[in-house]
């Protein structure tokens, strides 16, 4: 199992302590948190191939979708498949759902 940072898990916890009562709300949380603390629009790659992270938005279940754009088309991703080649300010957000996706969140 990988190892937890603990910064992470506390931004976790603070999201959680917000009237969370399942891991889906965690993950809704999280996605709040990631909109309001990264500024979009973002580098990154998606199997390999160049895209523009323009923004993120709530999945099925506890999915956090990354709404990538590609020569002029739009795409939905799961965050988890997509990684970004720039390190935005407010990107521990994003390192936080992927500590909580990893811990079976």
């Amino acid at each position: 199992m990988p190892r937890r940072d603990p910064k992470l898990e506390k931004m976790i916890e603070k999201v959680a302590e917000q009237d969370c009562e399942t891991p889906e709300d965690i993950a809704i949380g999280l996605c709040y948190a990631i909109q309001e603390h990264i500024r979009f629009p973002v580098a990154g790659k998606v199997i390999g191939e160049d895209v523009t992270v323009v923004g993120v938005e709530e999945g099925d279940g506890i999915e956090v979708m990354a709404i990538c754009e590609r020569k002029g088309r739009k795409y939905r991703v799961r965050l988890q498949d997509v990684r970004l080649t720039a390190r935005p300010r407010g990107v521990e957000w994003i390192d936080a759902y992927a500590q909580f996706r990893r811990s079976g969140g």
